[in-house]
């Protein structure tokens, strides 16, 4: 009888809650990797000329920052993404298949707008980072590395170009580095023990049971945001946990890519600051130690 009442229980569960618990770092370093976004105003971005967020607020120190946002104007080349080939990378765990680093290639578009490039090309379609050709050559003699890149290739004009300017994809190759942690309570789903509600090997949380379909709510308890949020508060947005990476795993690539960001190092930041590629915004880090 006892079975069947706790049978009915775990057939009338509607969600497991589920628990990830981060560990305090014993430092953090910062200023080594950035998360790359497109310009929006509260995030920073290397345009040279701005004031730094030193200058606005001494206690902090980044990269001159964009102010707000405007629409680009007609006269700017544009391409709207409309067909890729998935390239998504897959952790190697025996667990339900899972993205381990997103990556798109064999990117199709429209072109549209001016003749005027900027270096990074803005893509309404938001499949890949796509640079200019002059940016693309600058980089391969960089030194930089943790990247490739291929052609865009457009299947359709919307403008009066004589010619469409040869556009780049960006593939961002160093390997994740989030933090990974630890689970507390159960290791699978409660209704029917079948799934695994977490990756131990790359860090990646289900958001539901792969056999029954039970949701999986998370709560995140990270001792390194409640350390830092008080210290570090950048343009007023503090430090959450997929700002904070672990420096172990951290392999040195300029290029990071995980299952939904991006991030440059500082040594690809001075690089873009320095040539003065703009279209892109950055938001500081942490290194977790």
């Amino acid at each position: 009888m006892l079975g069947l009442t706790q049978s009915r229980v775990m057939d009338d569960l509607h969600s497991m809650d589920v628990t990830l618990i981060l560990p305090a770092p014993s430092r953090v370093e910062s200023q080594v990797l950035f998360r790359m976004e497109e310009p929006d105003p509260f995030l920073f971005s290397p345009l040279p000329g701005l004031r730094t967020l030193a200058e606005v607020d001494p206690s902090v120190t980044t990269y001159p920052y964009e102010p707000p946002y405007s629409f680009v104007s007609d006269d700017v080349f544009q391409m709207l993404s409309n067909g890729s080939h998935d390239a998504t990378v897959f952790c190697d765990s025996v667990l339900p298949r899972h993205n381990f680093q997103v990556c798109q290639d064999g990117v199709t578009a429209v072109a549209f707008g001016g003749t005027r490039m900027e270096s990074f090309v803005r893509d309404q379609g938001r499949r890949c980072w796509s640079i200019s050709k002059s940016i693309a050559s600058r980089l391969f003699e960089s030194g930089l590395y943790g990247f490739d890149l291929f052609p865009i290739t457009f299947v359709a004009v919307e403008g009066d170009f004589r010619v469409v300017p040869d556009v780049f994809g960006l593939l961002f190759r160093g390997p994740p580095c989030s933090r990974i942690g630890t689970i507390r309570g159960p290791q699978s789903c409660a209704r029917c023990d079948r799934s695994a509600v977490f990756c131990k090997q790359c860090g990646h949380r289900f958001f539901q049971c792969w056999h029954c379909g039970l949701p999986f709510r998370w709560t995140i308890h990270d001792a390194a945001v409640d350390e830092v949020s008080e210290q570090r508060i950048e343009h007023g947005i503090p430090y959450r946990s997929e700002h904070i990476l672990d420096a172990i795993r951290y392999n040195g690539s300029d290029f990071v890519a995980t299952a939904t960001h991006f991030f440059i190092s500082k040594r690809a930041a001075d690089w873009l600051l320095k040539e003065g590629v703009r279209g892109f915004a950055i938001r500081s880090c942490l290194l977790a130690h």
